[in-house]
């Protein structure tokens, strides 16, 4: 519901999505976005990078805006570093 008030985005209808072998093979790059604590962190033979996101829950509504602030802004900053790449 943040997303939607933030950014418009709705989420609603998302489920989170099983990484297969097949998938982090063709990967050129893999971004995890999760708490730590949650996150099954792949081997070190992928590209992978890590993004940590504090766990909502507990959190009053002004951190969880900051918190969903940042991601989005780095979201943002990887798809401007990538669109040269989707338009070859």
């Amino acid at each position: 519901m943040l997303l939607k008030k933030m950014y418009g985005i709705d989420m609603s209808g998302q489920k989170p999505k099983r990484l297969t072998g097949e998938m982090l093979a063709s990967a050129s790059k893999i971004i995890t976005v999760c708490n730590p604590e949650d996150c099954v962190l792949l081997p070190k033979k992928y590209n992978a990078e890590h993004w940590n996101v504090p766990k909502f829950e507990g959190m009053d509504e002004e951190d969880k805006e900051k918190n969903l602030a940042r991601l989005y802004a780095m979201v943002k900053d990887l798809v401007e570093k990538l669109e040269p790449f989707m338009r070859s």
